[in-house]
């Protein structure tokens, strides 16, 4: 069985994904890797192993980052959370970049598949600073050289819990806005448990008979888009 890692379990799709992660007999162990300890009483308990490090000197915490052979990542914040453009960069693209970089260096030699929740409508193009942060990140991700990485795309997060961090006008207007995806059927939103399912099951090989258009980079990374529409047809 393998060792899986998991960054950003603490928050909305990071959570369902760890109770995914652990409730598969695909892994042995399950290593979180965080600023903070999670909270988790669930089934498989005894699997889960938590590490703090410290993302701003994340050289202090090589030891962290040794013997995984998949490595799920949801970290990610918004400009309102960071406070500027320029920390939200720093966090969002940051974190996930330097700790993508240090997994790599630090297995060398091991296969690695590296799964990346990223949004719908990311492009490293755009002039809207969340989708080009995102569109940058993934394109980066290619180039950092694990054997695979498989990038999700979905659309508006419906949570199954108020987010205090984001506020309440925009927690109403947010609820507002997918409450009307519903009632006319359109899948622009994704509620995150639904997320974290397709995201797991992809992740261990259980595709559900979905196809995605897959290349081979030029480092030898195969590089893999999953959109909106997949996950859907993933976690049914």
């Amino acid at each position: 069985m393998s060792t899986a890692l998991i960054l950003g379990a603490s928050g909305a799709t990071g959570k369902p994904l760890l109770r995914n992660i652990l409730q598969s007999e695909r892994f042995a162990k399950v290593i979180s890797v965080g600023r903070k300890e999670i909270a988790y009483d669930g089934p498989n308990k005894e699997k889960l192993e938590q590490k703090l490090v410290d993302f701003e000197n994340l050289e202090q915490h090589k030891e962290a980052f040794v013997g995984y052979d998949v490595v799920f990542c949801t970290l990610g914040t918004t400009r309102a959370n960071a406070g500027s453009a320029e920390r939200f960069v720093a966090i969002d693209k940051g974190y996930v970049i330097n700790s993508a970089k240090l997994i790599r260096a630090q297995n060398p030699n091991r296969p690695i598949h590296y799964l990346y929740c990223s949004s719908g409508g990311a492009n490293a193009n755009s002039m809207i600073l969340y989708s080009r942060t995102k569109g940058e990140i993934e394109k980066e991700l290619g180039e950092i050289g694990f054997s695979r990485v498989s990038i999700f795309q979905p659309g508006f997060l419906e949570v199954n819990e108020k987010r205090a961090d984001r506020g309440l006008i925009h927690n109403i207007t947010l609820g507002v806005a997918i409450g009307a995806m519903k009632l006319f059927r359109m899948k622009y939103y994704i509620n995150v448990e639904t997320l974290a399912t397709a995201i797991h099951r992809w992740g261990i090989g259980e595709t559900k008979g979905v196809t995605v258009e897959s290349k081979t980079l030029e480092n030898g990374t195969q590089f893999e888009i999953l959109t909106q529409n997949h996950l859907y047809q993933l976690a049914e």
